[in-house]
């Protein structure tokens, strides 16, 4: 077995991350462990034996028992996972976890190339397991809250100038233009309507928002958007707030152009949570699009 000493583990997967289902993953939620032992191997644990790999969970559960052991819990065993590396455990068949509640279902782990992939199965289901030795966890699986349907979709936020930079400073790709990052005001929104030989008041299928965005396209999935210049440069970011003040970068567009204003809005004839549009001159070719979160829970920027 492996003794994993007691610490705070990071509960989840990074917002962004390809396969992630936010209404089932944490964001890197810390959470306490005590120290237990896990098994290096599935059941039986003893390299020179075959797996067991078609166990129900009550045959797995008694099969711990049977040599002292008990199920792992889903976060002993993401984050022995998280050590050992995702080829190690992720990247094999399923394998039970320890599920408090007495329903049908079962929590179970594995099966997929991240660590935090989380899967309720029937537990009458077959799957692989393995066993943990130790007191059993007190901290459950920080559960992501589901998000209402009329919370759906975006609405304005409030973010300092400063923390609009501290935000973009902590993104890679983004961190040279955070020092001179100006978010854009209404009067720049407007510029660009103008730019187009059009007035807010004149255009009716689109609600504006300001250059500050919460936006919840899907339950639980929470993101920031931002637009503004820095220099000659235009930017419009999309961003995950991880819970810490820090951020994960999720899509942006860079404008080299040194006076493209842009105005950021929903759609009034057809609206849906999954988009939003943006423009830096209203009604011209390729000076537009579109704000996507896609099926595969990817963001886009793309241009029309």
């Amino acid at each position: 077995m492996t003794s994993i000493a007691a610490t705070t583990a990071r509960a989840g997967s990074l917002p962004g991350t390809p396969g992630r289902d936010p209404a089932r993953e944490a964001d890197l939620v810390p959470v306490a462990l005590s120290a237990f032992e896990i098994d290096r191997e599935p059941f039986p644990n003893d390299p020179s034996r075959p797996q067991m790999t078609e166990i129900d969970y009550a045959g797995a559960s008694a099969a711990c028992a049977s040599v002292g052991k008990r199920l792992c819990s889903e976060l002993e065993w993401e984050h022995a996972c998280t050590l050992a590396g995702p080829a190690a455990f992720a990247g094999r068949a399923r394998e039970w976890t320890l599920s408090p509640d007495q329903d049908a279902m079962a929590d179970a782990r594995g099966g997929r190339e991240t660590c935090g992939t989380r899967a309720r199965v029937e537990r009458g289901g077959k799957l692989s397991f393995r066993c943990c030795r130790g007191a059993e966890q007190t901290n459950a699986y920080p559960t992501p809250q589901a998000t209402s349907s009329d919370a759906l979709g975006a609405r304005p936020m409030q973010l300092s100038v400063e923390q609009m930079h501290k935000a973009l400073a902590g993104i890679e790709s983004l961190g040279a233009l955070a020092p001179g990052f100006q978010p854009f005001s209404t009067s720049d929104a407007d510029a660009a309507l103008r730019k187009g030989k059009r007035t807010r008041d004149g255009i009716t299928a689109w609600s504006f928002l300001p250059s500050s965005i919460a936006w919840t396209p899907a339950s639980a999935e929470e993101l920031v958007v931002i637009a503004g210049r820095s220099g000659d440069h235009t930017l419009i970011a999309v961003l995950y707030p991880l819970g810490d003040g820090t951020y994960a970068h999720a899509a942006s567009a860079v404008l080299r152009e040194p006076d493209a204003p842009v105005a950021i809005a929903t759609s009034a004839v057809a609206p849906t949570p999954r988009e939003l549009l943006w423009t830096s001159c209203y009604g011209c070719p390729n000076e537009g699009g579109t704000i996507r979160y896609g099926d595969d829970r990817r963001v886009v920027i793309e241009f029309r």
